[in-house]
């Protein structure tokens, strides 16, 4: 599975797929000023994690956090 997580201008929207070539835009996405700008631990606070949750395990592996391009 490949989880994109696009933060852009405090908002953020997820694509999920089989591979990068076949994404899809999860239906809504999320305004994140709130938390992005003095709410939780100072000015620009918010910071990307993964988590797993229940039985059995996961692995992330490939993870790349970068600056959009062109941006």
């Amino acid at each position: 599975m490949t989880l994109r997580i696009l933060f852009d201008h405090n908002e953020v929207e997820f694509f999920a797929g089989p591979d990068e070539n076949s994404l899809e835009k999860f239906a809504n996405s999320e305004d994140l000023e709130g938390y992005n700008h003095c709410t939780f631990g100072g000015y620009l606070s918010l910071r990307p994690a993964l988590y797993a949750a229940g039985d059995g395990s996961a692995m992330f592996k490939n993870f790349r956090y970068r600056k959009m391009d062109g941006k």
